[in-house]
């Protein structure tokens, strides 16, 4: 379940922006579990959303190392998964895996080199990606292929920043 993280702000703009992004990310777990397409369009085809990632993401490199180790935990249980290994078990091979990329993206936030909203929105998919009600490695196999379109995604925003 998503986490509310908006922080009322002194201009109206500021409200507009966080509270887009807010409604995002409190959609995510039905984005990263339902249609790819749905996700795609509501990144590139609503312009708040698309324009507040954009800001958000401060460039393409502070963006790429995130990206290349969420992308190696999502192929590494994808891996899994084709094996045909129980989604307990995945769960459990990728735990030190998502924390290691939790902590890059606290030390990105704490670096200034993403924004809190894109730290949330990472964050959240990591939650997904560990959510203790997946239990169909069906259901696993569409939220990782999501979350690998999302982050590739947030990729192709942060390159159109350069």
């Amino acid at each position: 379940m998503s986490r509310p993280y908006y922080k009322p702000g002194p201009g109206s703009q500021h409200k507009e922006r966080y509270g887009v992004i807010n409604q995002f990310v409190e959609n995510l777990h039905k984005y990263l579990r339902g249609d790819s397409m749905e996700l795609v369009k509501q990144i590139f085809d609503d312009e708040n959303i698309y324009n507040s990632l954009k800001r958000d993401i401060k460039s393409e490199s502070s963006y790429r190392r995130v990206h290349e180790l969420l992308s190696s935990v999502i192929d590494h249980a994808e891996r899994l998964i084709s094996q045909g290994r129980k989604v307990e078990d995945i769960r459990r091979q990728l735990a030190t895996e998502l924390a290691k990329v939790r902590i890059i993206i606290k030390y990105q936030e704490a670096r200034g080199q993403i924004h809190s909203n894109i730290a949330k929105l990472l964050e959240n998919a990591i939650r997904e990606l560990y959510s203790d009600d997946i239990r169909d490695p069906k259901v696993l196999k569409n939220v990782l292929s999501n979350a690998r379109i999302l982050i590739d995604a947030l990729a192709v925003v942060a390159k159109e920043k350069e």
